[in-house]
């Protein structure tokens, strides 16, 4: 990632987390967020001038967020990943969906333990 394309992600994760604390994240079709598996939600910030750098098309940048039935109106970051463009990135896209999953179930499960303990 070139360091334009790390400016520029960044100022679109900022605006877009503050959006899904807001509860406004576009989620149509070719919107900024979608919902997965009915348990996380997916964050696609786009770059505005993608420009081949390195012979390549830049990588795009998703982070997968929860939002625990514990805490209301809180989220819970899971994971920051970065895919290869088109149907390249797929597969690694889907390994990056499962671990943030498995990291939404693990955080609650821990949750619910300590509670059950205290």
């Amino acid at each position: 990632m070139t360091s334009a394309e790390h400016a520029e992600y960044m100022t679109q994760l900022i605006e877009l987390m503050q959006e899904a604390k807001r509860g406004v994240v576009d989620l149509t079709a070719y919107g900024t967020g979608k919902v997965l598996r009915d348990l996380i939600l997916e964050l696609k910030p786009h770059l505005e001038q993608v420009k081949p750098a390195f012979g390549r098309e830049p990588y795009l940048l998703r982070v997968y967020f929860g939002e625990p039935d514990l805490h209301d109106r809180k989220l819970l970051a899971l994971m920051v990943a970065a895919k290869a463009p088109r149907t390249a990135g797929l597969a690694s896209q889907t390994e990056h969906i499962d671990e943030a999953i498995s990291r939404a179930r693990d955080w609650e499960a821990d949750l619910t333990a300590i509670r059950a303990s205290l």
